[in-house]
């Protein structure tokens, strides 16, 4: 049997499961890798309405990780929901000490699906070297224009990707279809996606958490963007509700 492949994911917990840990868990398990979560924030909310969080500093995200670190070989993690850049930083710092090799994907979480802001203006012009720690950034072009409002999403990605990949998520803007960019080493690529009929809260988390699935099986940067888009699209359309289904059998095809 093939050894098992351990992600975790460092966010939110939504009380929902649409977003957050527990949207994340589900995601990874859907596809095949065992997963853990560390919350970063207690949230009050439902999939239609968000009312408030509570915060988690960085000693109680340690305590969380630690036991985790003691009793398993975790190569993957992805960061969502997080207090501050201050938190950001020694989080990443812990998980470089625990394992130098460590692959982590950044989702910034600036807001809610229904609206709430999480992080007042000095959550803005991130500090460079975050992203010489990084593995992959995903902000959606909303996240990218408020982090970095002096430059275009395009050419911020570019940038960017001198220091790691760039997944500029498409689902926020207007057009026909939901393409996404990735940048990588200067390049750009193009994973496409439609424009589906249906919505989903915490379709973000649902993408990023499948492309930390998909590295973590041994599938490079593109192809991890482009099979965890396929498994959003059958998530997309899984029903009808805000609350998408992460059944392995309705996914089937995200395994391949």
């Amino acid at each position: 049997m093939p050894a098992t492949k351990y992600c975790v994911s460092i966010a939110g917990l939504d009380p929902s499961g649409g977003a957050g840990i527990l949207s994340d868990v589900k995601t990874f398990e859907a596809l095949g890798v065992q997963g853990f979560g560390i919350s970063t924030a207690t949230t009050y909310q439902n999939e239609h309405t968000f009312s408030g969080l509570s915060w988690l500093g960085f000693a109680e995200i340690v305590k969380q990780l630690d036991p985790l670190f003691d009793a398993h070989e975790i190569g993957h993690v992805k960061i969502g929901l997080i207090e501050s850049w201050e938190v950001l930083k020694m989080t990443l710092a812990y998980l470089k000490e625990k394992n130098p090799e460590i692959c982590i994907v950044w989702d910034p979480i600036l807001a809610s699906s229904s609206g709430f802001t999480f992080h007042s203006d000095s959550f803005i012009e991130p500090d460079l070297d975050i992203f010489n720690t990084i593995d992959l950034f995903t902000p959606n072009i909303i996240e990218m224009e408020k982090l970095f409002p002096q430059v275009r999403g395009g050419e911020t990605g570019i940038e960017l990707s001198m220091y790691c990949s760039v997944l500029l998520k498409g689902g926020h803007g207007q057009s026909e279809h939901a393409n996404d960019i990735l940048f990588h080493n200067r390049d750009t690529s193009v994973i496409h996606g439609a424009r589906l009929p249906y919505d989903k809260h915490g379709t973000g988390c649902v993408l990023s958490a499948a492309i930390v699935a998909h590295l973590a099986k041994g599938n490079n940067v593109e192809d991890s963007c482009n099979r965890a888009k396929n498994y959003v699209n059958t998530f997309l359309n899984s029903n009808t509700s805000l609350l998408g289904s992460h059944s392995p059998q309705k996914n089937e095809k995200a395994y391949s």
